[in-house]
């Protein structure tokens, strides 16, 4: 509910400030930051969304009625490259402190506070904290699961892997085979060629369904990760495969070949080095994946580590000293 969600407790809640392009994954960063901040102290948020609503580089008067606010905020938060430049612009203009997600284009010292993937963040920054991955609003779950659902997640075209509807169709074969008592749902996304999901159909496996992404709700993903025994994610799909490790998901990686070494691609390769996910390279494929080794919960650091480098008191905290006073 990122349009005009508004979390509001206590007295004098910390004002956060949230800018969004509307994209599906930016959207999960910036709802798992503020929800997961929320559960920790007083909140009272304001969103703008700058695609539905372009920004308005105007001063603090028209800046409030844009946020439909009545104070200054004490934080903005925001990812997204359209959104970069409207937070520096009311850092300068209303002197409050700026938080990105993800690594923004512009010097870093433009903002008060980073978040950032570990492929993309520089190091030794004391105001910048990096993350296993980027950030995402799901939260692990391992009791449970139905060993008898198994879902797969698929990429596509991108600048890190070669995209080959054919080896992965391969791979979903020998895994649907592998593991005949598993129903496998295998699912696209926008990267996606259009001749992938019916070239999957064409196998004619009866242990494999397909779900379009363009028919998942917008919870679909997380619900999923959060249901099934085991999950694949395609090697290229960076954020989906954060998203099953948040979800505390067995995960395995599909196979793609790189295009050149890059930043993405030996971040994937950490994660098989780090025993966070199987690979189909070497997994076993009769047996059910192995739940994590290193479950991941990168959203609550982050939070954790902002509350601590903001100096920001915790609701109980702050309770107790109201009980003293």
């Amino acid at each position: 509910m990122a349009k005009g969600e508004r979390i509001v407790s206590q007295a004098k809640p910390l004002r956060l400030w949230i800018v969004t392009e509307g994209r599906a994954g930016h959207v999960s960063m910036l709802l798992g930051f503020s929800r997961r901040l929320a559960e920790k102290l007083p909140l009272e948020t304001h969103w703008l969304n700058v695609t539905e609503t372009p920004f308005r580089y105007r001063g603090t008067a028209a800046l409030l009625q844009q946020f439909g606010a009545e104070e200054k905020p004490d934080w903005i938060l925001g990812t997204g490259s359209h959104c970069y430049w409207p937070m520096i612009w009311m850092r300068y203009v209303m002197g409050v402190k700026t938080i990105a997600l993800q690594c923004p284009a512009q010097p870093l010292s433009l903002y008060s506070a980073v978040v950032a993937p570990e492929h993309d963040a520089p190091r030794g920054w004391k105001h910048v904290f990096v993350s296993q991955g980027v950030l995402n609003k799901i939260e692990p779950v391992t009791e449970g699961r139905d060993r008898s659902r198994g879902l797969i997640l698929l990429g596509g075209i991108n600048k890190h892997f070669e995209w080959d509807n054919a080896h992965i169709a391969e791979q979903i074969a020998a895994i649907a085979s592998a593991q005949p008592n598993v129903q496998w749902l295998v699912s696209d996304s926008p990267r996606s060629p259009e001749s992938l999901l019916p070239a999957i159909a064409g196998l004619g496996l009866a242990n494999v369904s397909l779900k379009p992404f363009a028919e998942c709700s917008v919870d679909w993903l997380q619900e999923q990760l959060s249901a099934v025994g085991q999950a694949w994610v395609s090697r290229d799909s960076v954020s989906m495969v954060y998203e099953s490790l948040s979800a505390a998901a067995p995960t395995g990686m599909l196979h793609l070949e790189k295009k050149r070494d890059s930043r993405v691609t030996r971040c994937m390769d950490k994660v098989i080095e780090r025993g966070q996910l199987a690979a189909y390279e070497s997994a076993e494929l009769r047996q059910p994946l192995p739940a994590p080794a290193m479950p991941l919960n990168e959203t609550q650091r982050a939070v954790d580590w902002f509350i601590d480098f903001a100096k920001l008191k915790l609701e109980n905290q702050a309770d107790g000293e109201r009980s003293v006073k």
